[in-house]
């Protein structure tokens, strides 16, 4: 049935079954060898010639010597070699005996740990299209570079005769293998070792030719058979299978000591649980009578509740009509209230209102005469000439400046006196270049025109030359003015306030002052 039948036969709501063939002994030898060749299959391999390399299987332990069976020509070469168990720990081999007239060796390693011995079967019983399976170690191909464990199966597709076997080989079956897979054990369903892997069909000397199409196997009946060697190994089995039921009796008394603690424990668990139940019950039931004794001493107290709130509820309602009339009558005071202070409100509301018209007026006239008085002082004020400054050096004086400073809104002024002191001044006025003088003529020739900014220019032009003169800054300070930048005009003003000071020009000091704080009167 193709998908396409099996989808209409679903939505049709019919149950479609396909008969599969199945094997229900493949599928649990598949499991139990599956676990078991990893444990009992070892890897041999040449220490001197790592090339030198194959597979064998555990078949006997005494003490801590362990059997293994393999093919001989597995370690027909001159070489040391190594045995690696299955968890991956390297034993060194020893006591190669190689079985007469058979491509078969027992050899030896010693280890302290405990590996599972296989168990043999008997080859007799295997014929035609037996399951089998092969297991080993091949040698790394193109994709995987070292060897690893390796299970195939198959069915035994020959069983040959003694007389016409070579070397001992009688089973031919089907299962893929490849070179280093020889020595390995050959399992039937059971996880029984019926065979050793050998060799290809068509091969002479264990060789492997591709494309061989059937592979050969020694039966485990001709190694038991094979004179003293095989009757001593079969001998150590026969001892290892009495450890093992020992063993296996020991791990049924555990296991059956392990039950009846579990029992024990089960049981105190129950009893510990009846007990709890029993308590959990006990408990409830006090709660339930307490909840009863506290419901009906609920309903009483609400019974009672409800008769002082009937009573409270008469006394609020005579209460509140009482509050009531007196409510009335605070209204009326209150209202009466209300109407005399609002009038008083709106009385002082007005007087506030004219009081505070009368205060702008007044700062608009202070401010008035403040810049009138600002303006006439500018308008009075002209440049100083260059001429006309002091002699460089000054006469010893006995007065000393005291300053500090004096905020006017975000104008930073100093206020100066003066005070006696036993000094000599230095000089009035600093240096005059001709170059400075110059510049300061020509600017209060361009003041004098009306031309502020080439005044402007003249100025700085002198102050560029010379820095500490303070004529040049009060009059740039007075052309700013009149081209209406009153910010430039007071920081003009302020140096030169400040470089009169230093040196003791103190007419101009005062004159400059004056004009500072007019400017920063009028600018509040």
């Amino acid at each position: 049935m193709n998908a396409s039948s099996r989808l209409t036969a679903l939505l049709l709501g019919t149950t479609v079954m396909v008969a599969q063939p199945f094997h229900w002994e493949k599928a649990v030898a598949g499991v139990s060898i599956g676990k078991l060749a990893p444990e009992v299959t070892v890897f041999i391999q040449g220490v001197n010639n790592p090339d030198n390399f194959g597979s064998g299987v555990v078949i006997g332990r005494t003490g801590k010597n362990y059997l293994v069976l393999t093919a001989a020509h597995v370690v027909a070469a001159a070489d040391r070699y190594t045995i690696q168990a299955n968890d991956g720990v390297q034993y060194t081999l020893q006591n190669i005996r190689r079985l007469p007239n058979v491509d078969m060796a027992v050899v030896q390693f010693e280890s302290s740990s405990s590996y599972t011995v296989a168990q043999m079967g008997n080859s007799d019983d295997v014929s035609l299209t037996t399951g089998v399976y092969v297991a080993g170690y091949p040698k790394p191909g193109q994709n995987i570079r070292v060897p690893v464990l390796t299970i195939t199966n198959g069915e035994i597709a020959q069983v040959l005769p003694a007389n016409a076997s070579v070397d001992g080989y009688g089973f031919a079956y089907t299962n893929s293998t490849r070179a280093g897979m020889s020595g390995g054990p050959v399992f039937n369903s059971l996880g029984e070792v019926i065979a050793i892997h050998g060799r290809k069909e068509g091969e002479a000397g264990g060789g492997a030719t591709n494309g061989a199409w059937l592979n050969l196997g020694i039966p485990i009946n001709r190694y038991k058979g094979a004179g003293a060697g095989g009757t001593q190994i079969a001998a150590v089995s026969k001892v290892d299978l009495q450890q093992k039921a020992r063993e296996a009796a020991q791990r049924q008394a555990q296991e059956q000591a392990q039950a009846q603690r579990q029992a024990q424990e089960q049981a105190q668990r129950a009893a510990l649980e009846s007990e709890r139940q029993a308590k959990e019950l006990a408990q409830k039931q006090a709660q339930e009578r307490a909840a009863a004794a506290r419901d009906a001493q609920q309903r009483q107290a609400q019974e009672q509740a409800q008769r002082q709130a009937a009573e409270a509820q008469r006394q609020a309602q005579a209460q509140q009509q009482a509050a009531a009339a007196l409510a009335a009558q605070q209204r009326q005071t209150k209202e009466q209230a209300q109407q005399k202070a609002a009038a008083a409100a709106l009385e002082a509301q007005r007087q506030a209102q004219q009081a505070n018209i009368q205060a702008q007026q007044a700062n608009a006239q202070r401010q008035a005469q403040i810049a009138a008085s600002a303006k006439n002082l500018l308008a009075s004020a002209s440049p100083f000439a260059a001429s006309a400054l002091p002699p460089r050096t000054s006469t010893i004086s006995s007065t000393r400046e005291v300053c500090k400073d004096v905020r006017i809104n975000t104008i930073v002024v100093k206020r100066c006196s003066t005070e006696v002191v036993n000094q000599i001044q230095e000089s009035a006025s600093a240096p005059l270049s001709n170059s400075s003088g110059t510049a300061v003529n020509n600017g209060n020739a361009r003041a004098a025109g009306g031309n502020y900014q080439a005044a402007v220019d003249e100025y700085t032009a002198a102050i560029q030359a010379n820095s500490g003169l303070a004529i040049a800054f009060f009059n740039r300070g007075l052309a700013h003015y009149n081209l209406g930048k009153k910010d430039r005009a007071i920081a003009d003003f302020s140096k030169a306030a400040d470089l009169f000071r230093s040196q003791g020009d103190f007419q101009k000091l005062q004159k400059t002052q004056d004009i500072l704080q007019a400017l920063t009167q009028s600018n509040s």
